[in-house]
């Protein structure tokens, strides 16, 4: 099997693979420029729910708007929902840079301020020598660590947070136009 033209090991990495751009060493200045990406990113997804009321939060799509779930989501999701899973997976991204038991992808997390500000802080924690060293990481269940790196971790958050964000926004025009499978298309 390959990814992105890659050959994938047939190994216990359960989808978490380090590709070699991931292990390519990564510069203050690179780093620099991807924690703002990060941040942006962060921003933009706080910015697409910022002032939202409860009932625009808690409003479920119909079925029919969606036409593949995520596999991890066993039905449409709010954009509460949506926020939370963003934010699980920053902490599992941010857990991935260290050795040992980390964070799982659907382990509780705190609100979005707290989950970003431990996010930026670890990676503002990271001494130039950490910036392409490989992190194993072991999850439960697996026994097995992962492969991570900091290049990996930025570019995971970024391309996450930023797919979520056009997400809310996707339903926020919804809400004004109407969503497919409502009577109203």
């Amino acid at each position: 099997e390959t990814v992105d033209g890659e050959a994938l090991a047939d190994d216990a990495s359960g989808g978490e693979y380090c590709f070699a751009a991931d292990l390519a060493t990564l510069s203050r200045r690179e780093f620099e420029r991807g924690f703002a990406a990060m941040r942006h990113a962060q921003d933009d997804l706080v910015a697409a729910i910022a002032g939202q009321p409860d009932a625009i939060m808690d409003w479920r799509p119909p079925r029919a708007s969606v036409a593949v779930l995520d596999p991890w989501a066993p039905d449409v999701r709010t954009m509460r929902d949506i926020l939370r899973h963003a934010v699980q997976l920053e902490a599992y991204y941010r857990d991935g840079l260290m050795d040992g038991a980390a964070a799982g992808k659907f382990d509780d997390v705190s609100d979005v301020a707290v989950e970003q500000g431990r996010t930026r802080e670890r990676l503002q924690s990271l001494a130039d020598g950490d910036l392409s060293r490989v992190y194993f990481p072991v999850r439960t269940p697996r026994a097995t660590p992962d492969e991570w790196t900091a290049r990996k971790m930025l570019r995971r958050a970024i391309f996450h947070e930023r797919v979520h964000t056009a997400e809310i926004i996707q339903m926020r025009t919804w809400l004004l136009l109407g969503a497919p499978g409502d009577a109203s298309w």
